[in-house]
Protein backbone atom coordinates (compact mmCIF):
# COMPACT_ATOMS: atom_id res chain seq x y z
CA UNK A 1 0.00 0.00 0.00
CA UNK A 2 1.41 3.43 -1.08
CA UNK A 3 1.83 6.62 1.95
CA UNK A 4 -0.64 9.41 1.38
CA UNK A 5 1.37 12.35 0.93
CA UNK A 6 -0.02 13.65 4.84
CA UNK A 7 1.04 9.81 6.50
CA UNK A 8 4.90 10.57 4.96
CA UNK A 9 4.74 14.06 6.14
CA UNK A 10 3.69 13.19 9.56
CA UNK A 11 6.15 10.77 9.79
CA UNK A 12 9.10 12.67 8.67
CA UNK A 13 7.50 15.67 11.38
CA UNK A 14 7.54 12.39 14.01
CA UNK A 15 10.57 11.78 13.17
CA UNK A 16 12.77 15.10 13.06
CA UNK A 17 10.35 16.11 16.31
CA UNK A 18 11.45 13.27 17.96
CA UNK A 19 15.33 14.29 17.57
CA UNK A 20 15.20 17.73 17.59
CA UNK A 21 12.87 17.44 20.98
CA UNK A 22 15.65 15.08 22.36
CA UNK A 23 18.37 17.42 22.06
CA UNK A 24 16.41 20.15 23.62
CA UNK A 25 15.76 17.85 26.19
CA UNK A 26 19.16 16.47 26.78
CA UNK A 27 20.24 20.96 26.52
CA UNK A 28 18.02 21.81 29.31
CA UNK A 29 19.61 18.77 31.84
CA UNK A 30 22.48 21.46 31.69
CA UNK A 31 21.33 24.59 31.19
CA UNK A 32 17.23 25.22 31.86
CA UNK A 33 16.75 27.43 29.33
CA UNK A 34 13.82 27.91 26.94
CA UNK A 35 13.89 26.17 23.68
CA UNK A 36 12.15 26.80 20.49
CA UNK A 37 12.09 25.22 17.15
CA UNK A 38 12.27 27.66 13.76
CA UNK A 39 9.50 26.59 11.39
CA UNK A 40 10.34 27.48 7.08
CA UNK A 41 6.52 27.52 6.33
CA UNK A 42 5.01 25.79 3.87
CA UNK A 43 3.20 24.79 1.22
CA UNK A 44 3.59 28.12 0.42
CA UNK A 45 3.77 29.81 -3.50
CA UNK A 46 6.57 28.45 -5.50
CA UNK A 47 6.88 25.39 -2.84
CA UNK A 48 3.68 23.78 -3.12
CA UNK A 49 5.15 20.12 -2.75
CA UNK A 50 6.49 18.23 0.09
CA UNK A 51 10.66 18.78 -0.69
CA UNK A 52 9.89 21.88 -1.98
CA UNK A 53 9.78 22.70 1.68
CA UNK A 54 10.91 21.22 4.83
CA UNK A 55 7.87 19.21 5.02
CA UNK A 56 8.92 17.75 7.99
CA UNK A 57 9.40 20.60 9.84
CA UNK A 58 6.90 22.56 12.30
CA UNK A 59 4.87 23.45 9.45
CA UNK A 60 1.55 24.84 10.65
CA UNK A 61 -0.86 21.35 9.42
CA UNK A 62 2.30 19.46 11.94
CA UNK A 63 2.48 21.45 14.92
CA UNK A 64 0.02 18.64 17.04
CA UNK A 65 3.13 16.32 16.01
CA UNK A 66 5.55 18.33 17.15
CA UNK A 67 4.18 19.25 20.71
CA UNK A 68 3.39 15.85 20.90
CA UNK A 69 7.14 14.29 20.28
CA UNK A 70 8.55 17.31 21.21
CA UNK A 71 7.47 18.23 24.95
CA UNK A 72 10.98 19.98 25.81
CA UNK A 73 10.16 22.45 23.40
CA UNK A 74 8.32 25.19 24.73
CA UNK A 75 6.97 26.69 21.58
CA UNK A 76 6.99 26.25 17.58
CA UNK A 77 8.26 29.81 15.95
CA UNK A 78 7.22 30.90 12.39
CA UNK A 79 10.10 32.60 9.85
CA UNK A 80 7.91 34.99 8.13
CA UNK A 81 8.38 35.91 4.57
CA UNK A 82 5.32 35.56 2.80
CA UNK A 83 3.11 38.41 2.61
CA UNK A 84 -0.10 36.79 4.33
CA UNK A 85 1.55 37.26 7.55
CA UNK A 86 -1.52 37.56 9.75
CA UNK A 87 -2.75 34.27 8.45
CA UNK A 88 0.66 32.65 9.12
CA UNK A 89 0.46 34.50 12.45
CA UNK A 90 -2.91 33.01 13.81
CA UNK A 91 -1.85 29.31 12.87
CA UNK A 92 0.88 29.34 15.41
CA UNK A 93 -0.63 31.56 18.36
CA UNK A 94 -2.51 29.04 20.87
CA UNK A 95 -2.70 28.90 24.69
CA UNK A 96 -0.44 26.01 24.11
CA UNK A 97 2.07 27.98 21.72
CA UNK A 98 2.53 31.25 22.48
CA UNK A 99 3.81 33.09 19.25
CA UNK A 100 7.49 34.03 19.12
CA UNK A 101 8.76 35.43 15.40
CA UNK A 102 12.45 34.78 15.12
CA UNK A 103 13.17 35.66 11.59
CA UNK A 104 10.79 37.88 8.87
CA UNK A 105 11.05 40.92 7.09
CA UNK A 106 11.86 44.71 7.61
CA UNK A 107 8.11 45.08 7.80
CA UNK A 108 7.22 47.42 10.94
CA UNK A 109 3.65 47.06 10.50
CA UNK A 110 3.86 43.06 11.52
CA UNK A 111 5.57 43.59 14.67
CA UNK A 112 2.82 45.66 15.73
CA UNK A 113 -0.01 43.38 14.48
CA UNK A 114 1.88 40.22 16.14
CA UNK A 115 2.51 41.72 19.26
CA UNK A 116 -1.07 43.53 19.62
CA UNK A 117 -3.45 40.96 18.10
CA UNK A 118 -1.64 37.82 18.81
CA UNK A 119 0.42 38.31 21.99
CA UNK A 120 3.63 37.70 20.47
CA UNK A 121 6.63 37.17 22.82
CA UNK A 122 8.95 39.14 20.56
CA UNK A 123 9.21 39.86 16.76
CA UNK A 124 12.84 39.80 14.99
CA UNK A 125 13.64 40.47 11.38
CA UNK A 126 16.47 38.59 9.31
CA UNK A 127 19.85 40.71 9.11
CA UNK A 128 19.02 43.38 11.95
CA UNK A 129 22.67 44.65 10.79
CA UNK A 130 21.42 45.40 7.16
CA UNK A 131 19.03 47.65 8.18
CA UNK A 132 19.65 51.67 7.15
CA UNK A 133 20.12 54.16 9.73
CA UNK A 134 16.91 55.28 10.71
CA UNK A 135 14.78 52.53 9.50
CA UNK A 136 11.01 52.11 10.09
CA UNK A 137 11.58 49.16 12.30
CA UNK A 138 14.23 50.46 14.37
CA UNK A 139 11.20 53.33 14.95
CA UNK A 140 8.58 50.61 15.41
CA UNK A 141 10.97 48.74 18.02
CA UNK A 142 11.86 52.22 19.68
CA UNK A 143 7.66 52.96 20.46
CA UNK A 144 7.12 49.66 21.14
CA UNK A 145 9.97 48.64 23.20
CA UNK A 146 8.88 52.08 25.25
CA UNK A 147 5.40 50.86 25.92
CA UNK A 148 6.67 47.02 26.93
CA UNK A 149 5.47 47.36 30.59
CA UNK A 150 1.83 48.23 29.62
CA UNK A 151 1.54 45.72 26.34
CA UNK A 152 2.58 43.43 29.06
CA UNK A 153 0.41 44.38 31.17
CA UNK A 154 -2.41 45.23 28.75
CA UNK A 155 -2.14 41.12 27.00
CA UNK A 156 -2.49 39.24 30.08
CA UNK A 157 -5.45 41.52 30.85
CA UNK A 158 -7.20 41.44 27.32
CA UNK A 159 -6.66 45.01 26.85
CA UNK A 160 -4.83 45.47 23.67
CA UNK A 161 -5.39 45.31 19.92
CA UNK A 162 -2.79 45.52 17.23
CA UNK A 163 -3.90 46.10 13.38
CA UNK A 164 -2.11 46.07 10.03
CA UNK A 165 -5.14 47.36 7.40
CA UNK A 166 -3.40 45.52 3.77
CA UNK A 167 -4.90 47.28 1.00
CA UNK A 168 -8.03 45.75 -0.10
CA UNK A 169 -8.73 47.13 4.05
CA UNK A 170 -10.92 49.91 4.58
CA UNK A 171 -11.36 49.02 8.57
CA UNK A 172 -11.07 46.88 11.14
CA UNK A 173 -12.91 46.53 14.20
CA UNK A 174 -12.67 45.20 17.90
CA UNK A 175 -14.04 45.74 21.61
CA UNK A 176 -11.94 46.95 24.43
CA UNK A 177 -13.49 47.61 27.64
CA UNK A 178 -17.30 47.21 26.56
CA UNK A 179 -16.52 49.60 23.62
CA UNK A 180 -16.16 48.70 19.84
CA UNK A 181 -13.71 50.79 18.30
CA UNK A 182 -13.30 50.81 14.23
CA UNK A 183 -9.92 51.96 12.90
CA UNK A 184 -10.11 53.55 9.56
CA UNK A 185 -7.16 54.32 6.62
CA UNK A 186 -6.97 57.82 7.33
CA UNK A 187 -5.45 58.52 3.95
CA UNK A 188 -8.24 56.56 2.25
CA UNK A 189 -10.71 59.04 4.25
CA UNK A 190 -8.22 61.66 3.23
CA UNK A 191 -8.06 61.19 -0.85
CA UNK A 192 -12.40 60.35 -0.66
CA UNK A 193 -12.96 63.71 1.11
CA UNK A 194 -10.97 65.93 -1.48
CA UNK A 195 -12.37 64.02 -4.38
CA UNK A 196 -15.39 65.50 -3.52
CA UNK A 197 -14.31 68.52 -3.31
CA UNK A 198 -12.94 67.77 -6.44
CA UNK A 199 -9.21 67.96 -5.82
CA UNK A 200 -7.20 64.87 -6.92
CA UNK A 201 -4.06 64.03 -5.01
CA UNK A 202 -1.03 62.16 -7.18
CA UNK A 203 -0.57 58.25 -5.45
CA UNK A 204 1.91 57.75 -2.70
CA UNK A 205 5.15 57.41 -2.54
CA UNK A 206 7.52 54.47 -2.05
CA UNK A 207 9.05 54.72 1.33
CA UNK A 208 12.54 54.64 1.40
CA UNK A 209 13.74 51.43 1.46
CA UNK A 210 14.57 49.62 4.85
CA UNK A 211 17.71 47.91 4.21
CA UNK A 212 21.22 48.51 2.42
CA UNK A 213 23.13 45.36 0.93
CA UNK A 214 20.36 43.04 2.76
CA UNK A 215 21.03 39.49 1.28
CA UNK A 216 16.99 39.00 0.80
CA UNK A 217 17.37 42.59 -1.72
CA UNK A 218 15.25 45.48 -1.53
CA UNK A 219 12.67 46.00 1.37
CA UNK A 220 10.60 49.47 0.89
CA UNK A 221 8.86 50.64 3.68
CA UNK A 222 5.47 49.52 5.12
CA UNK A 223 2.89 51.90 4.44
CA UNK A 224 0.05 50.02 5.60
CA UNK A 225 -1.90 52.17 8.46
CA UNK A 226 -0.66 50.17 11.52
CA UNK A 227 -0.62 50.37 15.37
CA UNK A 228 -1.46 49.20 18.77
CA UNK A 229 -4.37 50.55 20.87
CA UNK A 230 -4.78 50.32 24.64
CA UNK A 231 -7.25 50.58 26.91
CA UNK A 232 -5.51 52.38 30.07
CA UNK A 233 -8.61 53.54 31.53
CA UNK A 234 -12.22 53.59 31.78
CA UNK A 235 -12.80 55.47 28.55
CA UNK A 236 -9.48 56.06 28.12
CA UNK A 237 -7.46 54.86 25.12
CA UNK A 238 -3.51 54.88 24.04
CA UNK A 239 -3.17 54.56 20.41
CA UNK A 240 0.57 54.85 18.95
CA UNK A 241 1.29 53.26 15.22
CA UNK A 242 0.47 55.81 12.12
CA UNK A 243 -1.85 56.04 9.35
CA UNK A 244 -4.93 55.27 11.10
CA UNK A 245 -8.55 57.19 12.59
CA UNK A 246 -10.85 55.82 14.95
CA UNK A 247 -14.05 55.83 15.58
CA UNK A 248 -15.70 54.64 19.16
CA UNK A 249 -19.28 53.20 19.61
CA UNK A 250 -21.30 51.80 22.90
CA UNK A 251 -24.88 50.78 22.48
CA UNK A 252 -27.16 52.58 24.74
CA UNK A 253 -24.66 55.36 25.16
CA UNK A 254 -23.33 58.68 23.51
CA UNK A 255 -19.78 58.62 23.24
CA UNK A 256 -17.76 61.68 21.81
CA UNK A 257 -14.31 62.11 22.12
CA UNK A 258 -13.34 64.83 25.13
CA UNK A 259 -9.54 64.93 24.21
CA UNK A 260 -6.96 63.60 22.36
CA UNK A 261 -3.27 64.85 24.51
CA UNK A 262 -0.17 64.01 21.56
CA UNK A 263 2.57 61.90 23.07
CA UNK A 264 6.32 62.97 22.35
CA UNK A 265 9.25 59.38 22.31
CA UNK A 266 12.05 60.83 24.32
CA UNK A 267 14.78 58.86 26.09
CA UNK A 268 12.82 58.32 28.98
CA UNK A 269 9.54 56.66 26.96
CA UNK A 270 6.43 58.65 25.72
CA UNK A 271 5.48 61.49 27.65
CA UNK A 272 2.75 64.29 26.78
CA UNK A 273 2.93 66.41 24.29
CA UNK A 274 0.16 69.17 22.79
CA UNK A 275 -3.41 68.82 23.54
CA UNK A 276 -4.64 68.57 19.84
CA UNK A 277 -7.93 69.87 18.54
CA UNK A 278 -9.85 70.78 15.46
CA UNK A 279 -8.41 69.77 12.06
CA UNK A 280 -5.40 68.46 14.51
CA UNK A 281 -7.47 65.23 15.34
CA UNK A 282 -7.61 64.44 11.60
CA UNK A 283 -4.21 63.26 12.18
CA UNK A 284 -4.57 61.56 15.83
CA UNK A 285 -1.35 58.88 14.57
CA UNK A 286 0.25 60.86 11.45
CA UNK A 287 0.37 59.46 8.00
CA UNK A 288 4.19 59.60 7.52
CA UNK A 289 5.70 58.88 10.80
CA UNK A 290 5.27 56.48 14.16
CA UNK A 291 3.22 58.35 15.88
CA UNK A 292 1.04 58.27 19.28
CA UNK A 293 -1.57 59.68 21.13
CA UNK A 294 -3.98 59.57 24.61
CA UNK A 295 -7.59 59.75 23.63
CA UNK A 296 -10.36 60.52 26.78
CA UNK A 297 -14.11 59.44 25.92
CA UNK A 298 -17.18 61.40 27.13
CA UNK A 299 -20.16 59.03 27.72
CA UNK A 300 -23.72 60.39 27.84
CA UNK A 301 -26.80 57.55 28.28
CA UNK A 302 -29.24 57.64 25.74
CA UNK A 303 -32.12 58.17 28.29
CA UNK A 304 -30.76 61.11 29.23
Amino acid sequence: MTATPLLTKTFMAWAFATYVGGLAAAGKEILELPAFANAWLGPQHGQELPGNYPSGGPTAKMIPVWRTAAPAIDFLAPDIYVPNSAEVMAQYASSENPLFIPEARFRAGDAFLAVGRFGALGYQVFGLEDGRQVNQYGLACRAILALAGQIVDAQRDERIFGFALEQDEDLVSTTLGGISITVRNSAKLYRSMLLDAGVVLPPPAELPGETEGAAHGHTPGDGRPFGLILETGPLEFLVVGQGALFDFYKEDSELEVDSVRELRLTQDGWRDGRLLNGDERLQILKNDMISASRIKLLELSKST
